[in-house]
């Protein structure tokens, strides 16, 4: 049974969800949908699947991020613009129960509005994971 989290912003800041895993299992997949309403001016989205109770957007080499994705849109001086996409990510990540997976998403303009689903789909029971963090 996959695991869902959701993650809604109406300000330009980061929010985020949290799940923590139910069994030792394999992630096999993650597919992330990102939907947003952009002011005059556009913007950017991002939204991300981690180990990490904070983004890693602007960091390099983290073992925490696990997924993510990024859109942009340029809104002309009419109004609103309305954008959305989704990606499935297959894997083969090893996760014990009880480690806790984040759903970050983050946009930089006040008055855009924001929301990320993320469906992770995993199965069998995995060895332990040796990651370190």
């Amino acid at each position: 049974m996959p695991m869902k989290l959701y993650a809604t912003n109406i300000a330009s800041a980061d929010s985020a969800a949290a799940i923590d895993v139910r069994e030792d299992m394999t992630i096999e997949g993650i597919y992330l949908n990102l939907t947003y309403t952009v002011p005059v001016d556009g913007n950017r989205i991002k939204a991300e699947v981690s180990f990490g109770s904070t983004n890693s957007f602007t960091s390099n080499d983290t073992t925490a991020s696990l997924a993510s994705i990024a859109l942009a849109q340029e809104a002309g001086a009419a109004g609103l613009g309305q954008l959305g996409h989704s990606v499935y990510i297959p894997m083969a990540e090893k996760v014990q129960a009880g480690e806790r997976l984040y759903l970050h998403v983050f946009h930089g303009i006040a008055g855009s509005t924001s929301e990320a689903t993320a469906f992770i789909y995993g199965g069998g029971t995995a060895r332990p994971s040796t990651r370190r963090r």
